[in-house]
């Protein structure tokens, strides 16, 4: 029995990151738009590789292995980042990113440690 529960961890895993970085792109705010558009360009681009690599390459494949895990360490990264800053400041997009980056960066290690 092949169990592909990690491919769908993966694949949830890479849609937050990609859903949550181009949110990034909606902020409006001039002194904070440089960042958020740099950490959006990261997350779309570290979640958009799994969701590629994973649908095109499976996830027996060590390269996807790879991907993965910088993918999970960039947005568990990014993440805490967005909640030790929502401490600081309150806001509430830095608490909801923070939630979202470690339950994206959460479902990406879940699968890799599945696959493994």
């Amino acid at each position: 029995m092949i169990l592909i529960i990690d491919d769908y961890l993966f694949l949830a895993g890479g849609l937050i990151a990609v859903a949550w970085g181009m949110a990034h792109f909606f902020l409006r705010r001039p002194t904070v738009s440089r960042f958020w558009v740099v950490e959006g360009l990261f997350l779309a681009t570290a979640g958009a590789a799994v969701i590629f690599t994973v649908s095109q390459y499976g996830t027996e494949n060590t390269g996807v292995r790879v991907v993965t895990w910088l993918a999970a360490s960039v947005t568990l990264a990014f993440g805490a980042f967005n909640l030790m800053n929502s401490l600081r400041t309150g806001a509430l997009q830095a608490r909801l990113g923070g939630v979202l980056g470690l339950v994206s960066g959460a479902l990406l290690v879940a699968g890799s440690i599945i696959n493994s």
